[in-house]
């Protein structure tokens, strides 16, 4: 049997708000009750126009700062900048930590000394806290860059927790890419470090239908820019060639047809204006999938005729 001896070493967690007030209390109760005690929570306020500033205040122990609107990438960076601790976690303030969230990622990394992060599942509420699925499962073993540029394995920062001294290493998030942000994060440390995992729940991921994810458009533009950025890389590496590839089919398939489906919905509607805001979109990103469409309408007319 192997007994963890867990070191008091002060874990980060940083909350990055905007206009999520309605929620904020939320998580931050779940960041201050934890099973492990040796944390700080730090607030960062991204321009928010509702109550987000009072609610963080109204916490003795909860470090506040306040940034002009930035995108939640920037403001994420800003916690590290004032962050203290040897590890560090980013919790959403639309999400809940579990309990022992903390605990469990600390002894993971413990025990795999030359990992950079580790991360754990989460399972899916809606907005008012209720379960609405079962954990987001993936394999238990190591992960490296192959693996992250066919798809972000990780799907919620939360779940994870991070050495600091790595996040420091690769200069933080890059604040031009707020929808994926993570996922480039990933990227980047996966080609220095490797990642490890365990199996255990440690977030509950809030579904509420003002989710940045909800955007395909957003999304897609974001997972591919992110992607794009590691070409200098993969040009110099056949072996990594297919595995570059494999993960920009993954995006545009995963965005892209909720894309189609939203050109759909607003035909049926007929919202021209949502309509010609979808399709410019899937012309821009995703073009073969209109390449395709029209291919199968050509076969359809063909077989009737």
């Amino acid at each position: 049997m192997v007994v963890y001896m867990l070191t008091s070493s002060l874990v980060s967690i940083i909350i990055p708000c905007y206009n999520q007030a309605s929620f904020l209390s939320e998580a931050i109760s779940s960041a201050l009750h934890q099973s492990y005690h040796s944390v700080e929570v730090i607030v960062v306020d991204d321009g928010s126009t509702d109550s987000t500033s009072a609610v963080a205040k109204s916490y003795e122990h909860v470090r506040y700062v306040r940034q002009a609107n930035s995108g939640v990438t920037s403001a994420r960076n800003l916690g590290i900048t004032m962050s203290s601790g040897t590890y560090v976690i980013f919790l959403d303030a639309d999400d809940r930590l579990l309990p022992h969230a903390v605990e469990t990622g600390i002894k993971s990394l413990e025990a795999n000394v030359n990992y950079a992060l580790t991360f754990g599942t989460f399972h899916r509420i809606d907005a008012q806290g209720n379960k609405k699925s079962g954990p987001h499962s993936f394999e238990l073993r190591p992960y490296g860059f192959q693996d992250f540029l066919e798809r972000n394995i990780i799907g919620n920062p939360g779940v994870a927790v991070y050495r600091k001294c790595a996040l420091l290493s690769v200069h933080g998030f890059d604040p031009g890419n707020p929808a994926a942000g993570d996922y480039d994060l990933y990227l980047r440390i996966s080609q220095l470090y490797p990642i490890t995992c365990h199996v255990h729940t440690v977030l509950e991921y809030r579904r509420h239908g003002r989710n940045m994810s909800d955007d395909p458009a957003l999304m897609l533009s974001g997972c591919l820019a992110a992607l794009r950025k590691q070409w200098s890389i993969i040009k110099t590496d056949p072996s990594l060639k297919s595995s570059y590839y494999r993960g920009i089919s993954y995006w545009k398939q995963y965005y892209g047809e909720q894309l189609v489906f939203n050109l759909h919905e607003h035909l049926a509607l007929r919202s021209w204006r949502k309509v010609l805001g979808s399709f410019c979109h899937i012309l821009i990103h995703y073009p073969e999938r209109m390449t395709r469409g029209m291919e199968n309408k050509c076969k359809n007319l063909y077989k009737k005729n």
